[in-house]
């Protein structure tokens, strides 16, 4: 355990020093900037293009004015909804972008070599990075939430309640801490890492919307974010699909140590 320790505490400071803390957390700061304008000015601006409109085009502008209304509502609830959906989307890819590549370079430029040298075991070092990527890559994410719910609520219709907003926030958490894991271990397991980063990024950001439609899908991982972006209410029915998560890394966890020992051995 100290050899995991200190692994964990290297892998830690590197996350801040290299910049990749302030990179995800000013990217969901821009996407919660972006989703609280949206929702207080762009009805203000359609009403105004509206007054101003020549009659010819005010059919169009209308369904636009109310599709605008639609997407970006005055409240809480639905304003949650639009902040994490775009958390989903653009949030997953950036991290995906920066995470992929830590483990196949610090292995094909050679700075396993001590660590094992002086007794540091694979697991110790897959698992150090994937717990520090995790925690990087999630706690930024359900704060920026958790924030976001205590300021839009002074701004807009308060329709949410701050125990669900509390649970979404530990679901987001669960889920991004657990995307950034998967991707560290999998990119030991791809031979090439850009299909790693492309099948992660896909699997976040078009998988729930896809199984949404299915009944059964709320049994897979993904539906923890459909839970979240359609604020549902049964927390219950996330035990599965969190215990899926959990197993999940656990099996691809062993077989990277697994892959990585053989290719010592070739080696």
């Amino acid at each position: 355990m100290r050899s995991f320790g200190a692994c964990l505490k290297k892998d830690w400071i590197e996350w801040f020093k290299t910049g990749k803390f302030a990179v995800l957390t000013g990217s969901l700061v821009v996407l919660a900037i972006v989703v609280i304008i949206a929702t207080l000015y762009f009805p203000s601006f359609y009403k105004f293009i509206l007054s101003v409109a020549p009659s010819g085009l005010l059919q169009d502008l209308n369904t636009v004015n109310a599709m605008m209304t639609d997407l970006f509502p005055r409240e809480t609830l639905a304003s949650l909804g639009n902040l994490s959906a775009n958390m989903g989307l653009f949030y997953t890819l950036i991290a995906v972008l920066l995470i992929n590549w830590l483990l196949p370079k610090e292995i094909s430029s050679g700075k396993w070599i001590f660590p094992k040298a002086v007794g540091i075991r694979e697991h110790h070092l897959i698992l150090s990075k994937s717990v520090a990527c995790g925690l990087g890559t999630g706690l930024p994410a359900a704060l920026v939430y958790i924030i976001y719910y205590l300021i839009a609520r002074h701004l807009i219709a308060d329709t949410y309640d701050l125990t669900s907003v509390l649970f979404n926030a530990l679901l987001l958490f669960i889920v991004f801490y657990s995307a950034a894991s998967i991707t560290v271990i999998c990119s030991v397991l791809y031979k090439y890492p850009v299909i790693n980063a492309v099948t992660m990024a896909l699997a976040v950001m078009i998988l729930p919307d896809v199984l949404a439609f299915i009944s059964i899908g709320k049994y897979f991982p993904t539906y923890l974010l459909t839970y979240v972006y359609s604020a549902e209410t049964e927390m219950v029915d996330t035990i599965i699909p969190i215990a899926e998560l959990v197993a999940l890394q656990l099996i691809l966890m062993f077989a990277a140590v697994m892959k990585s020992r053989k290719a010592e051995v070739a080696r």
